[in-house]
């Protein structure tokens, strides 16, 4: 018996029974019906909403993250830009004339402009403009302070406008005020403006103390003093040529808003957002909170009450324990939504996740306008059944006619639809993606067969996609040297790890023409990774090994060429760091030249110590004058390591968040210098993955180690 008739045989079987028996109870079903209905639909929204709040507040968290290591390289930047020139003589630039606040109080002199955002905050009303000219920096030395003693330094960073400018424009709309302040009282301060508060000395601000003491990047939050409103400040020790500490370089941040996260329309009216700073300074945790910013006047049923309208910072009202459950969670740092009753009211409260003194995202919803379109359908269905029971008697005979009828329909209706989808996706599977069904009865299947249409060209694209990734993977292998170079009294391995399909590190030897004692080292490196990025580092590689050719014996030059050409092929917000170094076999030496590049590791056997190999220019493809200088010659003895590595290695992060770091790595070198180049390569991608504890790798890992006359090589 065919499928067809067994279904019009069941139909009509099971169609009459459950007609008389819902003449008698339909009342009682109906009802609990209703309550379920709106029982589940209740429970099914705010399932929705949890999932749609904790993704919407992770999505933002990444989102901020994202915008914080953008800001500390393009501090870094700032740094080295301010190392450098501190290391090199003074400015001949008679453009660059030092000028120092009073030269810029006129408010309508050339150059002076008003902003949105530089307003000062005063009580009780009023925010007056701050007047600012983007086109210099202004110098500022504090009370007691002696301004001849320092024209030195202040010839030195006379061209430092250039860099601010530069860096500002990566991040305009988080970036407020730049400034780099000297041990010795001098101020560099961007942009210019001339209301410094009376009794100013920044080498007393929170930010400064904290990053001298540190000797690190370091984040404070803390009430900006021009404007008085609450910032955040990045800061960065810079050093003098000879590592002594020079002062601090900052940026001071403004947040803008919650500029990119979306909230649905039928959340406006109820929702409170906002960025929340969870600190580590006080020892009493519900009092850590700083709201940096927020959407509305007021938080929900007084949830919270401010301590300092200034720093706005906040703890749990009087007598409030509901939020004793979310403190747990903000103390592990982990993100999550948590539902909570207050004064009456169901909350559903979602926070991103973060790290130590880090911004995230707080959004806290009531119950009440998730579950209004649940009470709606109980409504609904409660009047529905009312008016539904009054017809019954009368249609009971008429219906039992119908349903045998409907079932001699339904069966073919039904089936039909049911084979079609059969036949299609049997085809599917056998890679058939140009199967369609035509299917016109109204209904789920009618919806089904839509969806089945539509996966054929969707695998089909699925399906081309994997094998364009295959086939960008194995081209990017083919670009990595296929083996080590060998040369007498050396051992010489390279390794390259992909944190995607393709990468944005690269290293490559190259042979110097005319000259078969010397040896080319390469390392790259592309901001970010994927398919852009790969692309990117094959173009730098290829133009590399051309001007290599031009250019055998200079690598300022060859490195002036290459940024030359990677300006035109870097869109905005991207760049290469790439170290370049000339080893000269016969002699033992290494030169080279690093454009903002990792600083390379060397090991000295004798000594048992490690030496940074500094950089000597910003990476490629930003600026077009930039300017390289050559490092060394080094003079390697025997025993000695040269580790050349991408950051992805002293940036690998364990669950915790903390970064594997330089000083691990030194310590890595040291413990196993005794290793072939290509065991040590081995060891430190196997002691990262250790480090990692199961998370995900993050960034490309690329290095290459050269060893000077170790014994027999294996490789």
């Amino acid at each position: 018996m065919k499928i067809q008739q067994k279904f019009l045989l069941l139909l009509i079987s099971v169609a009459l029974p459950p007609l008389i028996v819902l003449f008698f109870f339909h009342h009682q079903t109906m009802n609990q019906l209703g309550e379920t209905i709106g029982t589940k639909t209740q429970e099914m929204l705010i399932q929705d909403e949890r999932e749609f709040l904790q993704k919407t507040v992770d999505d933002y968290s990444r989102i901020l993250k994202k915008d914080k290591e953008i800001l500390e390289t393009a501090l870094r930047v700032q740094a080295r830009e301010i190392e450098r020139r501190l290391a090199r003589p003074p400015s001949a630039d008679q453009d660059q004339v030092a000028k120092f606040p009073e030269a810029f109080t006129g408010k309508k002199q050339a150059g002076m402009t008003l902003t949105g955002k530089h307003m000062r905050q005063t009580r009780p009303r009023g925010h007056p403009p701050v007047w600012v000219d983007y086109d210099h920096q202004v110098w500022f030395t504090p009370r007691g302070v002696d301004r001849e003693a320092l024209k030195e330094e202040l010839d030195s960073l006379a061209t430092l406008g250039k860099t601010y400018r530069f860096v500002y424009r990566l991040h305009p709309d988080h970036i407020y005020w730049q400034q780099t302040s000297l041990e010795s009282g001098l101020l560099s301060f961007y942009p210019a403006h001339s209301s410094f508060p009376e009794g100013y000395d920044p080498r007393q601000e929170a930010w400064y103390r904290q990053a001298k003491r540190n000797q690190s990047l370091t984040w404070v939050m803390t009430e900006d003093p021009v404007t008085k409103v609450l910032t955040e400040v990045a800061a960065l020790p810079v050093s003098t040529p000879d590592g002594a500490f020079a002062g601090v370089t900052s940026i001071t941040l403004v947040n803008t808003g919650l500029y990119s996260l979306k909230i649905p329309k039928t959340w406006a009216q109820h929702v409170q957002v906002m960025l929340v700073r969870y600190g580590t300074q006080s020892d009493r945790p519900g009092e850590r909170f700083q709201i940096f910013t927020h959407q509305a006047s007021n938080l929900p049923g007084s949830l919270m009450t401010s301590q300092s309208e200034r720093a706005s910072t906040y703890k749990p009202a009087a007598n409030e324990k509901a939020l004793q459950k979310i403190l747990a969670d903000l103390l592990a740092e982990e993100s999550g939504v948590q539902q909570i009753h207050h004064q009456g009211q169901n909350l559903l409260i979602a926070f991103g996740s973060h790290g130590p003194n880090e911004t995230f995202p707080v959004i806290i919803l009531p119950y009440e306008p998730i579950i209004a379109q649940a009470t709606k359908i109980k409504t609904l269905v409660g009047d529905q059944t009312a008016k539904y029971l009054t017809l019954t008697g009368g249609v009971f005979v008429g219906a039992t006619l119908f349903s045998i009828l409907l079932a001699l329909y339904s069966s073919r209706s039904v089936t039909h639809p049911v084979r079609q989808l059969q036949n299609a996706t049997n085809a599917l599977a056998g890679g058939s993606f140009e199967t369609r069904v035509s299917i016109s009865s109204g209904d789920e299947l009618q919806e089904l067969g839509d969806i089945v249409n539509d996966m054929g060209p969707m695998l089909l694209e699925n399906q081309r996609m994997r094998q364009a990734l295959t086939v960008a993977e194995k081209a990017q292998q083919y670009l990595l040297p296929e083996r080590s170079p060998r040369f007498e009294g050396y051992d010489i391995s390279g390794l390259s790890v992909y944190s995607d399909e393709t990468g944005g590190d690269y290293y490559d030897f190259m042979d110097i023409p005319e000259d078969t004692n010397s040896l080319g080292i390469v390392i790259g490196d592309v901001s970010g990774h994927g398919i852009g990025a790969a692309l990117l580092m094959a173009s730098a590689r290829g133009a590399l090994r051309a001007y290599v050719s031009l250019q055998p014996g200079s690598l300022v030059k060859t490195l002036t060429m290459l940024n030359t050409h990677l300006i035109k092929d870097t869109r905005e917000g991207q760049f290469l760091t790439l170290f370049y170094g000339l080893l000269e076999v016969g002699q033992n030496r290494l030169g080279w030249v690093s454009a903002g590049h990792e600083p390379a590791l060397w090991f000295r056997k004798r000594t048992g110590t490690i030496v940074e190999l500094p950089n000597t220019g910003m990476p490629l493809g930003i600026m077009p004058e930039a300017a390289f200088e050559e490092g060394g010659p080094i003079s390697l003895e025997n025993g000695d390591l040269v580790l050349i590595a991408t950051d992805g290695i002293r940036e690998t992060r364990n669950p915790k968040g903390e970064i594997f770091g330089l000083g691990r790595l030194q310590q890595l070198l040291i413990e196993h210098s005794h290793l072939t180049t290509r065991e040590l390569c081995r060891k430190i991608v196997a002691v990262l993955k250790d480090y990692r504890q199961g998370t995900v790798q993050e960034d490309d890992v690329t290095m290459v180690i050269i060893k000077v006359r170790a014994e027999e090589y294996s490789g």
